[in-house]
């Protein structure tokens, strides 16, 4: 039977579903995809992401580690240059063969001076073991003195220049003098360095053939390429390329590298993995296809069906051959069920019309109740007045206004009780009327005359508070001070007790004040008066029509809410346990008096 009551629910549920297709769930198929995707797809793209981080991460390294030794290479070229820079600064202005063979060109001993400074650059050479060459050219008389570096056979030819290249490279104005730079003779490379010096030319060059060969040779990579270029090479794709630059010069020492010799196998599982991405990606179609025949198919039957019974075809089944075990079952305890359906409905229909009414009567209550318990004016009035009192700096009054707040918010929030004794109620007015006092100054006076048996009884809490606030915040006038007078008694041979809250003030529209006095509040919109409202209708609940309001007003002369409430209940009130006892005499005073002590306690 609760099957079918379930099945019967999930009917109604269709019909609401097809009545407002703008809200329909994700079908199955977009589920089941999505879960695909996001448990295939996360995996490959990671895995394409970390092959790729882990590629970038080699080159890096590779990039890092070619870098260091072609700035150690680097290194070795910049101190070698550095040391040929001390002598052709050094030898013509300290070495004497020099100064004699530059100030005595023309004189008879000029063969002599040439013999020196040949000898003194063969012992630089030997000394400073820098420069492949070290050179000196009289431009006057055309004469090179050209000392080279000993090379083996094989090497002579890409080792040095010629001196018919030395010479002109002397007399060329576009070697910018005093500064090393890279000069390429028949495919070779050398770093050149011309100085002048009283009209002489003093240089040295450097063979860049045996560094390179070095360099590749540490390197140990077959397709490692290195060179020295002017300025900053250009990228290649698939090229990995490192440079170290060679102080002064703007020349750069450059290694080439093919990737795919860096990367080797991370590079393979990198196409591996975005060729397994392909194929997860391909699956999905795949996946489609088969859930549509397996599943959508079959739930589109059931749905097919269920719209049948919907539009009152009590007598379809469902006589399609199933795909599987599972929809077998299905497919036959549908059938079942639509045997039974008919009987079925009419009573799930008013079961679930009851169901909601009762829902709507429970959100109302506690709709209400929330309205009566937190009253967004009074806080707001609260906080008001709490910044205008910090703001002004009276530190005492704002610390009297928070405890008031948390006495008001305690005594609201009071362990679920209904009920609460008259004299808690009473110590909230009187700190009300003490807190506003602060903000209505001099606008109104308060008399007390309580009949002390009174707060010993047990009333609905925030009832005569409600009636205070309401004076305040509506009969209050400008410029005016208004007595406010709250007045109790209890009526012993009657067992009834009656509360007055009078004022001399501006007074209630008459229109409002009939709706009290009758009960009838239909023609105030929900938001207005919800203090006076719940207060009247609590006082129903509680007492069961035996309480009464009344109200007597006059424009600006005071308005009287009388107030009239049985000491004892014919009828037990919704929490016995607070509960008034129907005899009120000295033994229940007594009673009163200790639970009042226990109330304290708490």
């Amino acid at each position: 039977m609760i099957y079918m009551k379930n099945v019967t629910k999930t009917i109604t549920s269709s019909a609401a579903a097809s009545g407002s297709r703008m809200h329909r769930p994700r079908s199955l198929m977009y589920r089941a995809v999505l879960i695909l995707c996001l448990l295939i797809l996360p995996f490959n793209i990671l895995s394409v992401q970390l092959s790729a981080y882990m590629l970038h991460s080699v080159n890096e390294s590779f990039r890092q580690s070619i870098t260091t030794v072609l700035s150690t290479y680097a290194g070795i070229l910049d101190q070698r240059m550095t040391n040929i820079n001390v002598f052709l600064y050094d030898a013509p202005n300290n070495n004497p063969a020099f100064l004699n063979f530059f100030k005595n060109d023309n004189d008879w001993h000029y063969d002599l001076y040439r013999y020196n400074v040949t000898t003194a650059l063969e012992n630089a050479l030997d000394i400073y073991g820098a420069a492949d060459a070290l050179f000196v050219y009289n431009p006057a008389r055309e004469d090179l003195l050209f000392v080279q570096r000993f090379f083996p056979v094989s090497q002579r030819d890409e080792a040095h220049l010629s001196r018919e290249e030395i010479t002109r490279l002397c007399s060329d104005s576009s070697i910018l003098p005093g500064r090393w730079q890279l000069h390429e003779k028949d495919g070779h490379l050398f770093l050149l360095r011309i100085i002048q010096k009283q009209g002489f030319s003093l240089g040295a060059y450097i063979s860049c053939e045996p560094l390179i060969r070095s360099l590749e040779s540490d390197l140990s990579l077959s397709s490692a390429n290195v060179l020295i270029m002017n300025g900053e090479p250009a990228e290649e794709r698939g090229i990995l390329q490192c440079s170290a630059p060679l102080s002064g010069t703007s020349a750069q020492l450059v290694c080439r590298v093919l990737n795919s010799e860096v990367t080797g196998s991370i590079s393979r599982w990198m196409i591996v993995a975005i060729v397994m991405l392909l194929l997860s990606l391909a699956m999905i179609p795949a996946f489609i296809l088969l859930f549509r025949r397996e599943v959508s198919r079959p739930l589109a039957t059931l749905r097919d069906g269920f719209h049948e019974l919907e539009q009152g075809h009590e007598s379809y089944r469902i006589r399609k051959t199933p795909t599987s075990a599972e929809f077998e079952d299905t497919y036959r305890s549908f059938n079942i069920m639509a045997e039974t359906t008919a009987s079925l409905r009419e009573h799930a229909m008013q079961k679930e019309q009851e169901r909601h009414a009762l829902e709507v009567s429970n959100l109302n209550l506690q709709l209400d109740n929330l309205r009566l318990q937190i009253r967004p004016h009074f806080l707001q009035n609260m906080m008001n007045l709490l910044f205008t009192l910090v703001q002004n700096h009276q530190e005492q009054n704002a610390m009297r206004l928070i405890l008031y707040l948390s006495q008001y918010f305690r005594y609201m929030f009071r362990y679920g009780r209904e009920l609460e004794l008259f004299d808690k109620e009473l110590s909230l007015v009187r700190e009300y009327l003490a807190v506003s006092s602060m903000h209505y100054k001099d606008t109104f006076s308060v008399s007390w005359q309580i009949d002390p048996v009174i707060g010993l009884l047990r009333f609905p809490p925030l009832l005569l508070h409600n009636f205070v606030e309401n004076i305040l915040q509506h009969a209050l006038i400008p410029g005016r001070t208004v007595h406010i007078v709250i007045f109790g008694e209890y009526d012993e041979d009657n067992k009834m007790v009656t509360l007055q809250v009078s004022d001399d003030g501006r007074g209630m529209p008459d229109y409002f004040a009939d709706m009290i006095n009758r009960g009838d509040f239909s023609s105030v919109s929900p938001g207005k008066h919800i203090g006076i409202r719940n207060s009247i209708n609590r006082l129903k609940h509680y007492y069961h029509g035996n309480a009464g309001v009344c109200v007597e007003t006059a424009e600006n002369i005071g308005t009287t809410v009388t107030i009239t409430i049985p000491a004892n209940l014919d009828e037990e009130p919704l929490t016995p346990d607070y509960s008034i006892t129907e005899n009120v005499n000295d033994t229940d005073l007594r009673d009163a008096q200790e639970d009042a002590k226990e109330d304290t306690q708490e």
